[in-house]
């Protein structure tokens, strides 16, 4: 399978190089020009495949190993061709590359490397070469990443108109006539679309918001943007007309799908005064068109009398906006576009905010259940210990219980407020206890003798006999009342 994918590396090493040279300031004086019937035949390729209607980003994932292989090998070729072209076109017009169509053909190009690159390094995971594709795909613009999601047929068609600006050549073989009218057919389409604004359905795809605000830029600097819409269809050259209707196309479609997205959370957008005048700027621009193509049709009475039908059966917008200018219409697209993006950067505000309520609603129950957890195991422990709530609580009650039968130490206490002896005396053994309470009541007579004494008022004598010396004597003249000296 490695095998199948190896040329992928050199497609992509190609493609990124090709690009990388258009921003050299010096221009190669050798420069192989390469034959219109390539480039013509590799668009031919894309075109008629009938996944050319596909997403860019899904083009080549969805394709099995060989078609894939084949069609990075001819989106390289006609990368490849279109920078041959365009770089020979500098040595005459060193500001081409500023121009609005050779622009986006080369934003249109690096969506196709950008594609490319991608689809090899998810093939090749590992290859020594990964870290230079992943260098040269971050060196890519912005907008290569904005257009993956446009269509290849899109795409090809943009890169197509480019290289024909540059050249000027007719590399597709379709006349001026045939590219405007069928530009005209899918403007008109849009235009039906917005007219019908009650039955909008909801867009096939997401359009990148910047991507439409950049093309609305482009057009406003283009040459035709100071004339009237009038004046517009007879200015300039076919090709001139042929990539402002093809800018015009594109930049209506994209508002109509953005337009479409915001009114899906916000119906009344519709009614705004702003998106109502953009509707008719859409439809001003597709007639406008449609006599563009009509103009070029091959000399004879049949393209007068077309553009005399066409004449006849104007829509009512066009009475009103033809002597608008370009510039001015644009203006009214470019307010309804902000509209429209005001309404999905506000619905995806709020559905930001609510994932992110959600979010905190999730880590609060989580922290809930751990809490709830941890006092679980807590009480298992204390249960263990025998430090539980339930031996408390039992304990607490017992003491309650002695407390009010003056019980246990609640029953010593009480003894003691009373002044009742204690029953005993830890350490002591019975005689100690019995002589003990034999010299207490020895103690007790004494003080019963000593208050029957009478104190003599003279000077005590020295040889007078103290308290302590007459219970001597008394236990002298009396052994049984002797015990342990104390």
């Amino acid at each position: 399978m490695t095998s199948d994918f190896a040329s992928l590396i050199d497609l992509s090493e190609g493609m990124a190089s090709a690009l990388r040279q258009l921003q050299l300031a010096d221009v190669e004086e050798s420069i192989e020009e390469p034959a219109a019937d390539e480039a013509r035949q590799v668009l031919r390729w894309l075109n008629n495949l009938p996944s050319a209607d596909m997403p860019l980003d899904e083009w080549l994932d969805t394709a099995a190993p060989d078609d894939a292989v084949a069609r990075a090998t001819n989106l390289s070729q006609l990368v490849k061709s279109f920078i041959r072209k365009l770089k020979r076109a500098r040595k005459k017009r060193p500001d081409i590359l500023r121009e609005a169509t050779i622009e986006n053909a080369t934003h249109a190009a690096a969506a196709m490397t950008q594609a490319v690159i991608n689809y090899t390094l998810s093939r090749l995971p590992g290859h020594p070469k990964a870290a230079a594709l992943e260098a040269a795909l971050a060196a890519l613009p912005p907008e290569a990443r904005m257009r993956q999601t446009q269509s290849v047929r899109h795409l090809t068609g943009i890169v197509e108109t480019g290289m024909e600006h540059a050249s000027g050549q007719n590399i597709s073989g379709k006349s001026p006539y045939e590219r405007l009218a069928s530009l005209s057919t899918r403007m008109r389409a849009t235009a039906r679309t917005l007219r019908s604004i009650d039955s909008l359905e909801p867009p096939a795809r997401e359009e990148s918001i910047e991507l439409a605000r950049e093309i609305l830029r482009k057009l406003k600097n283009m040459s035709f943007s100071d004339k009237s819409v009038k004046e517009m269809i007879d200015a300039g050259r076919p090709e001139d007309r042929v990539d402002f209707a093809e800018a015009i196309e594109e930049m209506a479609d994209m508002y109509k799908n953005l337009l479409q997205e915001a009114t899906e959370t916000n119906p009344e957008l519709l009614r705004d005064k702003q998106v109502q005048e953009a509707g008719e700027a859409v439809s001003t621009f597709a007639h406008a068109i449609k006599l563009m193509a009509a103009k070029e049709m091959p000399s004879s009475i049949a393209a007068a009398q077309q553009i005399a039908a066409d004449a006849t059966h104007n829509p009512a917008e066009w009475n009103q906006l033809n002597d608008r200018t370009v510039g001015r219409l644009l203006k009214s697209m470019e307010g309804a576009l902000e509209k429209a993006v005001g309404g999905i950067e506000s619905d995806q505000a709020e559905q930001q905010r609510q994932e992110e309520q959600a979010q905190e609603m999730a880590d609060t129950a989580l922290q809930q259940a751990d809490t709830s957890k941890r006092k679980k195991r807590r009480k298992r422990r204390s249960n263990r210990s025998g430090g539980g709530k339930k031996q408390q609580k039992e304990k607490m009650a017992l003491e309650a219980d002695d407390y009010v039968l003056k019980q246990g130490r609640f029953g010593r206490d009480a003894q003691t407020a009373r002044g009742e002896p204690a029953l005993g005396m830890p350490g002591l053994n019975p005689d100690a206890m019995a002589a003990i309470r034999q010299l207490g009541g020895t103690l007790l007579n004494l003080g019963k003798q000593a208050k029957n004494i009478s104190v003599a008022t003279d000077k005590i004598v020295p040889d007078d006999k103290t308290v302590s010396q007459r219970v001597i004597e008394e236990q002298q003249r009396n052994p049984k009342n002797q015990g342990p000296r104390v």
